[in-house]
């Protein structure tokens, strides 16, 4: 990066718009280099929406109600990453959402960092979400939970509705003519190597597979990407 280039990063919130549910954005944020909130917008998107996607985006319907138009919006966000370093997590969504081309900006994109991967020890995953980053690089969880929200432009959100988690499921009986788990003499239970194998990779954050272990939160591909990524 050449000395004196100024740096943001952006993060952007989707909803689905019109029967097929395209993404539309509905909210921005932006900060600086230290950290500095530069814009945070609900944002009304031209067209329908169909579906708020609130347990990932956080949105709903009332923050709708006082949202900065798209058009209004897309124009003050251009202004202030114009002729500088934008920083993001899968940043083609960000965009996209944006109706931007990309290329014509210089961008740092840390879903495609490998020697980033390799630094968190990730290097053998095949893609890496901003989560398993933060938490590996930095020993901060993100995107514990996106119902609260901070209100755009300075002023105070109320909190949506917190969603209810699903009631456990119930213990399924043991099929006839299965084998029981082995205990040694001590008590200990032994799972089956390869369970055992999977389950060790679920407790490090990767999955045996190399894909990073998502939550049951997670954020939507579609859904660009969130410091919240």
């Amino acid at each position: 990066m050449e000395s004196g280039t100024e740096v943001v990063a952006i993060d952007c919130e989707m909803v689905g718009l019109g029967p097929r549910g395209e993404s539309g954005l509905a909210r921005c944020s932006l900060v600086d280099l230290h950290g500095t909130v530069l814009y945070d917008k609900f944002i009304r998107p031209e067209g329908e929406i169909t579906d708020y996607r609130t347990l990932i985006s956080g949105i709903t319907p009332w923050h709708m109600q006082e949202a900065t138009p798209f058009a209004v919006a897309r124009l003050e966000i251009l202004r202030l990453l114009k002729g500088k370093l934008v920083v993001g997590h899968d940043l083609k969504h960000d965009f996209q959402a944006l109706k931007e081309n990309m290329n014509d900006y210089s961008v740092y994109d840390t879903s495609v960092d490998r020697l980033l991967w390799r630094e968190a020890g990730l290097q053998d995953c095949e893609r890496v979400s901003l989560r398993v980053l933060s938490e590996r690089l930095l020993g901060r969880r993100i995107q514990v939970s996106t119902c609260l929200l901070r209100g755009g432009g300075g002023g105070g959100v109320a909190p949506p509705p917190r969603a209810r988690a699903p009631p456990p499921p119930r213990a399924r009986p043991p099929s006839p003519g299965a084998p029981e788990p082995a205990l040694d003499p001590e008590g200990a239970l032994h799972l089956p190597h390869g369970l055992e194998r999977l389950c060790a990779c679920q407790r490090g954050g990767v999955l045996a597979s190399g894909f990073p272990k998502q939550p049951a939160l997670d954020e939507d591909p579609s859904a660009g990407g969130s410091f919240q990524r």
